[in-house]
């Protein structure tokens, strides 16, 4: 009696088997990890640093870029204007 209850706790249910990677579940989850992993592995990968230069480069120009068009802005404004900025 006691074997009886022991065998249907680890029996799985209908629909399902014990062979890994067989159950809908199990699948899903399989491929949401890939995922998860794969995702993880773009954001932290170790980048050479020519990838990194480039980078700094690009936010430098882009930096540059917003002062001078904030530059340009005021350079437009009267001088009395220019103080509240």
């Amino acid at each position: 009696m006691k074997t009886d209850k022991v065998w249907q706790a680890i029996t799985p249910p209908d629909g399902y088997s014990v062979a890994s990677g067989s159950s809908p579940r199990f699948e899903s989850m399989k491929k949401e990890v890939e995922r998860t992993t794969d995702a993880y592995q773009r954001l932290v990968a170790p980048k050479s640093l020519d990838q990194i230069m480039n980078e700094i480069t690009l936010e430098a120009i882009a930096q540059h870029e917003r002062l001078l068009a904030e530059l340009s802005v005021c350079e437009t404004l009267p001088d009395e204007a220019r103080y509240f900025l």
